[in-house]
């Protein structure tokens, strides 16, 4: 009868554990969608800063050359041409350091959805066999009872000889 019992209750525990472990998978998977998907939004919205950047350079080169021209330089001068286009220059730079860092935060928030992804198949890996759970539960109690009688046999044997 204990047997019988230690195997329905190893039974269940293998189930609860199953269960559980195919609930974490479930969310680990779900994180690791989430963490794409932001990845995903991290350089979109990088993509569009740099290219708001870049058009606040082209208005405040704009806005340097409305200025020097109506203070009467001339705006199509070799060096106020070479300033205007270093100002450009120096905004498209900023413009990719804004897109490089979208990256590498896509980047971490990928990685970070790849560890979720490892989690959940960790976790299912895990999952023991309900049927190979049942059986172990069953095989150890067994045993424990054949050590029992053996054990209880042994002095019997002793005394009755």
């Amino acid at each position: 009868m204990g047997l019988v019992l230690g195997a329905i209750a190893a039974n269940k525990a293998a189930k609860a554990e199953r269960a559980a472990l195919e609930r974490q998978a479930e969310i680990d998977k779900k994180n690791q969608e989430i963490a794409d998907r932001k990845a995903g939004e991290i350089i979109e919205a990088g993509a569009e800063a740099a290219n708001d950047y870049r058009e606040k350079t082209r208005q405040t080169v704009g806005s340097q050359r409305a200025i020097l021209g109506a203070s009467g330089v001339d705006v199509d001068s070799r060096s106020v041409l070479n300033a205007q286009l270093e100002a450009l220059a120096f905004g498209e730079q900023d413009a990719l350091t804004i897109v490089e860092n979208a990256e590498k935060q896509a980047r971490d928030m990928r990685e970070q959805g790849a560890q979720f992804g490892a989690q959940a198949d960790l976790a299912l890996a895990a999952r023991p066999s309900v049927g190979l759970a049942t059986l172990a539960g069953g095989v150890s109690q067994l045993a424990s009872f054949g050590a029992g009688v053996a054990m209880s046999y042994k002095p019997y044997k002793l005394y009755n000889t």
